[in-house]
């Protein structure tokens, strides 16, 4: 079974993509949501990716966010 297939592929960068997220805005502990945007997209980071990104984050109850501004609430370490 191949296992490089391009589904497997575009998955694995989702999960990393959200991973490092995650982690910035929980070391820093709250960040301007654009501020995070604008940088993803000098790595070619889609709107709406960058969009689902945040809304998983908020559905997982890790991130809030509130007047642009993302906040972790999720666990300290």
């Amino acid at each position: 079974m191949k296992t490089n297939t391009p589904k497997v592929n575009q998955r694995h960068a989702a999960v990393e993509l959200l991973k490092a997220v995650a982690e910035t805005i929980r070391e820093v502990k709250e960040a301007p949501s654009g501020a995070i945007f604008a940088a993803l997209m000098t790595v070619g980071v889609s709107h709406a990716t960058y969009v689902a990104c945040v809304d998983t984050l908020k559905r997982a109850k890790l991130v809030k966010e509130s007047n642009h501004l993302l906040t972790w609430i999720g666990p300290k370490n």
